[in-house]
This record gives structure tokens, C-alpha cells and sequence, in this order.
């Protein structure tokens, strides 16, 4: 899969038997599926491009790592995706002039605030 030139792409499930990349602009958000290739995101200096792994539990090369960019160059990326899939890919930043696409994980969202906003309808629907 290859997305570019500001396009976007929101893999929620499936099977992709290749690389997924992410070129000139390209966004791309993994949150389920099964991936076989490579993740490659591709800056050209002034064009970043970005994935966007969201989920749980992420290591990279076995080492457990923070919500936020990818900083490693490469490695290989292991976790569970917010469907409930497991991930377990190799990924590379790739640029010209030493600059880095971008590989993140987003920190996930909370359901508190949610949760806590249907527990007091709840409630009130009770108490009347």
C-alpha cells in the first residue's frame, strides 16, 4: 500500500501482504488488520509523511516505549492494535538529506470521560 500527495488512509482491518508507505504528505493511521511488509515513512525535507500506529502495549526490538514518535531509524514493532489485533512488523524512516518521515503512536484516548458522562444519565434516569 502506498499513499501520497496528501491523501490518507485509515487501515481498520484486513490483510495488506506488503509494505505499507507513506509518501510526500501521505497520512496513514493503522488501528486493526494485519500487516506483512514493512512500515516506510518518507520525508523529503519539506513533504513529511506520517503512520500513525494506534493501540496498546508497543515495543520496538523488544522494549517496551512511550506514546508519541518513533525515534529509532528502523526496528521492528510489536503491540496490539486498537482492534484487538497484534502487530509485529519491521519499520524504517527513510528521507533525503538525514531528514525522517514520521512514525508515531498516538497516546490512546481515554474512555473516562465518556464512561463517567453515561454513569450520571444513568443515574439520574434512576433517581426520577
Amino acid at each position: 500500500v502506498h499513499v501520497s500527495g496528501q491523501s490518507e488512509l485509515d487501515l481498520t482491518g484486513g490483510t495488506v501482504g506488503g509494505a505499507v508507505e507513506a509518501h510526500q504528505s501521505g497520512v496513514v493511521r493503522i488501528n486493526g488488520g494485519s500487516i506483512a511488509g514493512p512500515l516506510r515513512s518518507y520525508d523529503t525535507g519539506f513533504l513529511q509523511s506520517v503512520i500513525e500506529v494506534r493501540g496498546t502495549d508497543f515495543a520496538v526490538d523488544g522494549v517496551p516505549i512511550p506514546d508519541g514518535p518513533l525515534t529509532a531509524p528502523s526496528g521492528r514493532l510489536t503491540g496490539t492494535l486498537t482492534s484487538g489485533d497484534p502487530i509485529d512488523v519491521d519499520f524504517e524512516h527513510l528521507g533525503a538529506n538525514g531528514a525522517q518521515g514520521l512514525i508515531t503512536i498516538p497516546e490512546p484516548t481515554s474512555l473516562a470521560p465518556a464512561l463517567l458522562a453515561l454513569m450520571f444519565v444513568a443515574r439520574r434516569r434512576s433517581l426520577s
